[in-house]
């Protein structure tokens, strides 16, 4: 169990055991957990991770609900820390 538990993204981790990272999760639902990076390159620094594990995002079954979910937040952290834009960037297949 603990050998299966290591050889999981740190992603799966989280939601595995949410309690353990409880301080970094802002959100999480069916869809997706929002998390502050634990590596922040900047100030607001916000992954979307979508719970659906696939290598590749366009195997997702709603990728536009990603993009989504993904503008709320940058919208709501905008607001929030008082920025005047947002930069989005997506990882596939890393």
């Amino acid at each position: 169990m603990l050998k299966e538990y290591f050889n999981m993204t740190i992603f799966s981790q989280m939601m595995k055991n949410p309690d353990f990272y409880q301080s970094q999760i802002l959100q999480i639902n069916k869809d997706y957990m929002i998390i502050l990076s634990l590596y922040p390159v900047t100030k607001g620094h916000v992954l979307v991770i979508p719970r659906d594990e696939v290598d590749d995002l366009s195997l997702l079954k709603n990728p536009g609900k990603l993009f989504k979910t993904t503008i709320f937040w940058a919208e709501k952290l905008k607001s929030k820390l008082q920025f005047e834009a947002y930069t989005l960037k997506i990882n596939n297949k890393l």
